[in-house]
């Protein structure tokens, strides 16, 4: 009776805890963590599956230090037996304690730390440098003073939104984000659509993030080139061309880079401030001068019926040199200590990449402040 218990344990019974709960089914351990002899949760030997984990264990699964929040269908998760000490890819104890309560099982290696990333959400959203490239928008709507506040007022607002999902991260550290976070904060008469909405929306707009970004990078080859063969002109089927390379080179590394990919973000990022400083003093030295007031007060609605009108079309695209706040939270699964690395590096990510686009914005319109 007792092998057979062990046997239970061990396996990944797939249950709905939760009735309305469709996209977190959880698995059955709390349940099946009971010895059958004297009725205790405690087990002599743990196996897991999948892991190659296998040592004696007892005790209890406590919160995770970054953690104060337990939902209802983790109740168990204390009187579970403490998981055996991974190796390092597998991450942290903590780690593993954090899939147990949150019903999971790990499947990914662990190969991400706080550098790293920090490093992969600076470059995910590649702030200043989409500040080079888009301001048109801005400056028709409203000149150069909108061009300023709307990056003051969208850094201000990024900062809120993403204290609110490092705060999420930090209960339930899961890649899945924000549609298993509606699934467990939703009132269960609205999770399951709320959650459905929120999975499909989010996907969309990484998959669109993504496709914008491959486009971009190929318009930039296909504009140096032009710069330097005007006669060869700008054709928007080359464009599509200069962007399949790209792509194929992210699938490349994406499948076979994987244990790599930490480093190479952590070098790119090295790039990416010393980038930051040769535009910087580039722009310091050639740029114009402009006057204070223009560049601060001076709002110049030029195609709206009004000043709000315009504020609000112009502000776009600060917006958008802001998104993927989310992209450490996507690597929750594969970060160490993730409750509390993950969060961290959220903060950390935003804060540096807002300043080096506020930094930026400075520097190509404003040099007369230095």
């Amino acid at each position: 009776m007792h092998e057979d218990s062990i046997q239970k344990a061990s396996s990944v019974e797939v249950a709905e805890r939760r009735k309305s709960s469709f996209l977190r089914p959880t698995t059955t351990r709390g349940d099946s963590f009971v010895d059958e002899r004297d009725g205790s949760r405690k087990l002599d030997a743990i196996s897991r599956p999948g892991l190659g984990l296998t040592r004696l264990s007892s005790g209890r699964i406590p919160l995770s230090r970054g953690s104060s929040y337990q939902p209802d269908w983790a109740q168990d998760a204390e009187d579970m037996p403490a998981p055996p000490v991974p190796v390092q890819e597998l991450g942290s104890p903590e780690d593993l304690k954090d899939m147990l309560r949150m019903g999971r099982t790990q499947e990914m290696r662990r190969v991400f730390k706080q550098f790293s990333l920090i490093s992969f959400g600076c470059l995910s959203q590649c702030t200043w440098e989409f500040i080079l490239l888009n301001n048109n928008q801005t400056l028709e709507a409203g000149g150069c003073a909108l061009l300023f506040w709307s990056y003051v007022w969208s850094f201000a607002g990024s900062m809120f939104i993403t204290a609110s999902l490092a705060e999420m991260a930090s209960m339930t550290p899961s890649s899945a984000g924000q549609h298993f976070w509606v699934s467990e904060f939703a009132s269960q008469r609205w999770q399951q659509f709320l959650s459905y909405v929120t999975a499909w929306s989010t996907l969309l707009g990484w998959q669109c993030g993504n496709a914008s970004g491959l486009f971009l990078t190929g318009s930039l080859i296909q504009s140096m080139i032009t710069i330097y063969r005007p006669a060869n002109g700008e054709l928007m089927w080359q464009t599509i061309v200069f962007m399949l390379p790209c792509l194929a080179l992210v699938i490349v590394v994406n499948i076979y880079g994987s244990r790599t990919i930490a480093t190479l973000q952590n070098v790119a990022m090295s790039l990416h401030i010393l980038a930051l400083i040769a535009i910087i003093v580039i722009l310091g030295v050639l740029s114009p001068h402009i006057p204070l007031r223009r560049a601060f007060l001076q709002f110049e609605n030029t195609e709206w019926p009004s000043t709000a009108l315009a504020v609000l079309a112009g502000q776009t695209n600060s917006n958008f040199s802001l998104f993927y706040v989310d992209a450490p939270i996507r690597l929750s699964e594969e970060a160490q200590d993730a409750a509390v690395a993950v969060p961290k590096a959220a903060m950390r990510s935003q804060l540096i990449s807002g300043f080096c686009g506020l930094l930026v914005r400075f520097q190509r319109k404003y040099p007369s402040l230095f």
